[in-house]
């Protein structure tokens, strides 16, 4: 099994008047396939904090969940990874 391995991204965030930057994780899995993970905007109950996402060719592909934690969308990516993988 192949580990998944998470590199710190930010990103401007320019929802308001003031711009801000918003920090999250991102892994490359293969050519063109990378899976992200962003504190959720906006976030729709308490334990909502990060939203998980795939992308393709730099577009976003499939939104996988929103998550209580980044461990937690880390666990879910790996686990989604695993179960697509080609070997």
């Amino acid at each position: 099994m192949s580990q998944l391995f998470w590199a710190l991204v930010g990103d401007r965030n320019i929802d308001s008047a003031e711009s801000m930057i918003v920090h999250g994780w991102a892994t490359n899995t293969c050519e063109g396939v990378t899976y992200e993970i962003w504190p959720s905007r906006p976030q729709e109950h308490v334990d909502d904090v990060v939203t998980l996402t795939v992308i393709l060719d730099d577009e976003v592909a499939v939104e996988i969940g929103r998550f209580g934690s980044y461990e937690a969308a880390q666990a879910a990516a790996q686990a989604c990874f695993d179960q697509h993988r080609i070997e």
